[in-house]
């Protein structure tokens, strides 16, 4: 049997007054893999915080955080070509010459000199690490104007970032078989030892100011919505790999020669829209709904960003008519809906202008023994 070993804590505090309320978590977690070496494993620690407040009596105001850290690990070798090899392998091989673990063995009967054992252990054989960071913010106030009632202004504001931090470090090991004379015979591995550093950082924001309108009048229900939004995207993403001269975790002590850099994509992207909509129901039976967008994208050239979206869509609450409820009076929720409306889509289409998504080391300039690429 398999046994995954986890850990997870959490702390909560929540309160508040007329005024404000507030709530606040901490969490952490660890789990390991179902590697004994302990190679395999997950680590994460997150966070939650919301406040609410009453500024004034027309004036609220509302806070939201989240974010976390994580760090996910494990062997250089993949998992299932471990699996794989450990299902081929004899079953009377060692693992370790004598049991002693500075000399994985290897089964000279096998081929290709492998140990599955000796493959999941990092500090043996390399490892695969993958480090996130990730924030979230909002904030948005919300007013009551006076004057008119159900009518109020909002403003929201989020900040989002993220960033993903990935290490791959091929190390060389030996594995040893003994000679029939009793002297041990090696076997390099990984002899193509080498260091890859990446690095995907991104954020984006977005911003609205909305006037939004709500009242019924008897049996008569309208709600109406005016919204400008603006959003903005950036993100990178770039790696850089050397072959190691010296055993270690760092780029410094790699090899210049052959070395490689470059980009997996990077560019921004920024969106603006006016956004209205204006629904009416009598008494939750008849229902209409007008929607329109104008809608504006830096993936395309000035001339042509904007686009036009309207949209309308009516209902008939058929469960609700008098005569439905007397001749089918088990019918609670039946609804007939049509609707019409124009959509948009930037997804498919690349930055304006065009952003390079790759480049080449060229120069490089030798400074204390730290090497600076141009």
């Amino acid at each position: 049997m398999i046994m995954f070993r986890s850990k997870q804590y959490n702390i909560s505090v929540n309160g508040g007054s007329e005024k404000v309320n507030y709530f606040f978590n901490l969490g952490y977690l660890k789990q390991e893999g179902s590697y004994k070496s302990g190679s395999l494993n997950y680590d994460r620690w997150n966070f939650r915080s919301n406040i609410d407040a009453k500024i004034t009596n027309r004036l609220k105001a509302s806070i939201q955080t989240s974010g976390y850290m994580d760090e996910k690990n494990q062997p250089f070798t993949d998992i299932w070509a471990v699996y794989k090899k450990a299902w081929t392998y004899r079953p009377t091989s060692e693992a370790y010459i004598d049991g002693d673990h500075n000399y994985p063995a290897w089964d000279n009967e096998m081929g290709e000199p492998e140990n599955p054992v000796a493959a999941i252990n990092s500090d043996l054989t390399g490892y695969r690490r993958e480090k996130r960071v990730n924030f979230n913010g909002a904030l948005s106030l919300t007013y009551d104007i006076p004057g008119v009632k159900g009518l109020n202004a909002k403003a929201f504001y989020s900040y989002d970032y993220s960033s993903t931090n990935n290490t791959q470090y091929k190390r060389p090991y030996k594995l040893y078989n003994r000679r029939e004379d009793g002297t041990l015979d090696s076997f390099d591995r990984n002899p193509d030892s080498n260091l890859r550093r990446s690095n995907s950082p991104g954020y984006s924001t977005t911003m609205q100011l909305s006037l939004n309108y709500a009242r019924k009048f008897g049996d008569h229900n309208v709600n109406a919505m005016v919204l400008f939004e603006e959003s903005y995207n950036n993100w990178d993403s770039f790696y850089a790999q050397r072959v190691m001269e010296l055993v270690g975790e760092y780029l410094i002590y790699g090899e210049e020669k052959d070395q490689i850099g470059s980009m997996d994509g990077a560019g921004d992207v920024t969106r603006q829209a006016y956004v209205g909509k204006l629904t009416y129901d009598y008494k939750g039976r008849y229902m209409v709904d007008f929607s329109f967008r104008q809608d504006a994208s830096s993936r395309y050239p000035k001339n042509g960003r904007w686009g036009f979206f309207p949209g309308v869509s009516a209902g008939w609450r058929i469960s609700e008519e008098p005569f439905v409820k007397d001749l089918v009076p088990f019918l609670t929720n039946l609804k007939i809906r049509g609707s019409w409306g124009k959509m948009g889509d930037d997804g498919g289409a690349s930055t304006y202008p065009e952003t390079a998504i790759a480049y080449e080391i060229e120069k490089k300039i030798k400074l204390l023994g730290f090497i600076m690429v141009l």
